[in-house]
């Protein structure tokens, strides 16, 4: 099966952006709410999406489908905030309520 170059860059796209944000496949997978295999099968363009997938991958990692369809990297957070984004997002909601009032503590102790 021959790649198409669309796929390939999209593939790259969301595999740099999984790495960035310190996300397995199998967690990415799972945000997504895709297999393992058709993950890994998108990251290596030997797939194309779906717009369904396309926005499920988009959100779970927290860019734009602008940046995984098209590159455009104004749209497409550091990787430190993907980073930060990813790790927040993979919480139980009570440990993401501590987390953000522990931002908020640390805000108003460097901005006092």
């Amino acid at each position: 099966m021959e790649k198409k170059p669309l796929n390939v860059a999209v593939g790259e796209r969301i595999r740099n952006m999984r790495e960035n944000a310190h996300l397995t496949r199998e967690q990415l997978a799972e945000l997504a709410n895709i297999s393992i295999q058709f993950l890994s099968d998108i990251e290596n363009g030997m797939k194309s999406m779906t717009v369904p997938t396309i926005i499920s991958l988009a959100n779970a990692l927290h860019v734009s489908t602008d940046y995984l369809l098209l590159g455009k990297t104004e749209e497409c957070p550091s990787s430190v905030d993907a980073s930060l984004i990813a790790m927040l997002a993979a919480l139980p909601e009570k440990q993401r309520q501590v987390a953000g009032d522990l931002q908020r503590c640390f805000v108003q102790g460097v901005t006092s």
